[in-house]
């Protein structure tokens, strides 16, 4: 029997126990992984938690290492038995049989000294008791190490809806509550995926802060915000919304000009075909080769420079010296925000309060703005987002706990503004003046001493 039929026919007879509908697709199982890849190589010990036919488990075998070693814990005998096969007979999984193991039971009744760098859990908790849900997440909390990263799935949405329709009944939502409070205490990012069935969210956790070296030891973690439409050029999920409209609108007006004696109707489906080219081209992420030398300091935009100085302190980031590097980016720049450097987000700092002065005005220091912390080998590093008068949306997708390899993605900001990036000045030199030209994670805008 295929995977994907004993999945199904397994999941309408025990769905409270499955809690799907449908095998986690390839592009969602990347993401659930995306914490294990972005290791690259480094000795790595894997927990899945409800593997069910491996559609998760085959992205992490292709992952793992020389030194990696992947523990499965399936309660249904049936799943589990698909996955002994699985790496018996398929050359990936082969390859690792060796250092894997595939266990038939409650994960609740795991060894006491297990211990695991990486959880990923494929877990229903939202089919499932809360008592049951809390006593998952003490042993995931129990065997993972310092730092370690725990991922689980559910999708998206269904849990508000759910948490909704609980309240408005008097059930009241203390599952969910317990939920939401973990996510709000220890997530450190989110991973929308659309291209599963239904869309589902990959939650990432840190219960614990990771080592100040780590983020030099991690590449870019590989996220689905960032769609590619060539080897180099990729468009931002948020673009991907308004080229899809633009296409339907631009479809729509094609069809109503049709037969029309006015040539202004027939090409009407002009207007709306140019506005979805615009929007994607405001978000095109491109394909960035970051520079290798631990030295390098790298632009966290695209831009030109409007200033290099020296701060004695800064409201939130305290007393100095600091080294400011601002940089303006207009309508027509790349909008993505990319990490200058490695390092653990130790703080992400809201200024809700503040005007929309334009971006290269004194007045801009005091617009609306937020700032990430990082903490790196090196000491403290910000950066901080402004809006302008025409920048109003800031996005920041990296919450504290989160670790960021230099010239990671982080976040953007919609429609113009600037990024300052600040280090601390008794570390840090500049190599780049006002006026100069610079791309996000590839110009070197400053060097450690």
């Amino acid at each position: 029997m295929g995977h994907t039929r004993l999945f199904l026919q397994h999941s309408l007879a025990n769905y409270k126990t499955v809690g799907a509908v449908h095998p986690t697709s390839a592009r969602a199982a990347r993401a659930m992984a995306a914490e294990l890849i972005r290791r690259d190589g480094a000795p790595t010990r894997v927990l899945e938690i409800g593997p069910g036919v491996g559609p998760i488990t085959a992205q992490i075998v292709k992952a793992m290492g020389p030194e990696d070693t992947l523990t499965c814990v399936e309660l249904m005998p049936e799943y589990a038995e698909v996955l002994r096969r699985r790496f018996a007979d398929e050359p990936d999984f082969r390859r690792v049989a060796g250092r894997s193991e595939v266990i038939t039971g409650d994960v609740r009744e795991l060894a006491e000294d297990a211990e695991f760098d990486v959880v990923i859990a494929s877990v229903p908790f939202n089919t499932l008791g809360e008592e049951t849900t809390r006593g998952i997440f003490e042993v995931i909390r129990r065997v993972l190490r310092p730092g370690g990263t725990c991922t689980y799935i559910e999708y998206a949405w269904l849990r508000g809806f759910r948490q909704a329709f609980d309240r408005f009944t008097g059930r009241g939502g203390g599952h969910s509550d317990f939920l939401d409070d973990l996510l709000d205490r220890h997530r450190f990012r989110t991973d929308l995926v659309f291209g599963n069935i239904p869309p589902a969210w990959a939650h990432h956790l840190r219960f614990t802060d990771a080592p100040d070296a780590e983020a030099e030891e991690v590449g870019p973690a590989r996220v689905p915000t960032s769609v590619p439409l060539t080897r180099r050029m990729h468009i931002d999920r948020d673009g991907v919304g308004i080229a899809a409209g633009a296409a339907v609108a631009t479809g729509l007006v094609g069809l109503a000009g049709r037969g029309t004696q006015s040539r202004l109707a027939r090409g009407a489906w002009l207007l709306p075909a140019g506005l979805g080219l615009a929007g994607a081209a405001f978000f095109r992420d491109p394909v960035r080769e970051v520079p290798a030398d631990p030295e390098a300091i790298v632009s966290s935009v695209d831009g030109k420079v409007l200033s290099v100085e020296r701060l004695d302190s800064d409201e939130h980031l305290g007393p100095g010296p600091w080294l400011r590097i601002a940089t303006f980016l207009s309508i027509f720049s790349v909008h993505i925000n990319r990490s200058p450097v490695a390092g653990r987000v130790v703080e992400v700092i809201d200024r809700n309060e503040g005007g929309y002065a334009a971006a290269m005005k004194p007045a801009a220091e005091h617009n609306v703005a937020k700032t990430v912390v990082l903490q790196t080998s090196r000491g403290r590093v910000g950066v901080t987002q402004r809006t302008g008068m025409v920048a109003r949306r800031i996005v920041v997708r990296h919450g504290a706990g989160s670790v960021l390899a230099k010239g990671e993605r982080y976040g953007l900001i919609r429609f113009g503004s600037r990024t300052d990036v600040y280090l601390p000045a008794d570390r840090a030199e500049a190599v780049v003046g006002k006026g100069a030209v610079v791309h996000g994670g590839e110009t070197i805008i400053a060097r450690w001493r």
